[in-house]
């Protein structure tokens, strides 16, 4: 496939970071052999979205591929830098630890730790 070197996206805008996620996305599928609609990434980045950035869901077929831990993913991306506090502040709200909260909706439905452009790419937070 290909690679990415962390450097070259550090720097990246909201919305082109965007547009690269919907890009690794479709790689990911057309590698995979799944069709291109099961990828869906909005390029509207200022519109509430609880959280979700992109999504690739399929039914039937192969059951995960190398970088898709299975069939339903979804993700968020951030631009620029976040600390600790960034992170937390982001990802674990109190709204979003309430029964059904955002990040609870998240954890049912994706084995992600953070689902985030920069977990496809191997990227950590600094913490």
């Amino acid at each position: 496939m290909f690679d990415v070197d962390p450097a070259r996206i550090e720097d990246l805008d909201a919305k082109t970071l965007v547009i690269l996620l919907r890009k690794l996305l479709h790689a990911e599928a057309l590698t995979a052999g799944l069709s291109l609609a099961a990828v869906s990434v909005p390029l509207q980045i200022t519109v509430p979205d609880n959280g979700e950035d992109g999504r690739i869901d399929w039914e039937g077929g192969i059951a995960t591929t190398e970088f898709l831990p299975g069939r339903i993913n979804r993700f968020q991306s951030k631009a620029g830098k976040l600390d600790r506090s960034g992170w937390k502040k982001e990802f674990w709200t109190k709204s979003s630890q309430r029964p059904g909260g955002q990040n609870a909706s998240f954890r049912a439905r994706s084995r992600m730790p953070w689902p985030s452009v920069a977990a496809t790419l191997g990227l950590r937070p600094s913490l």
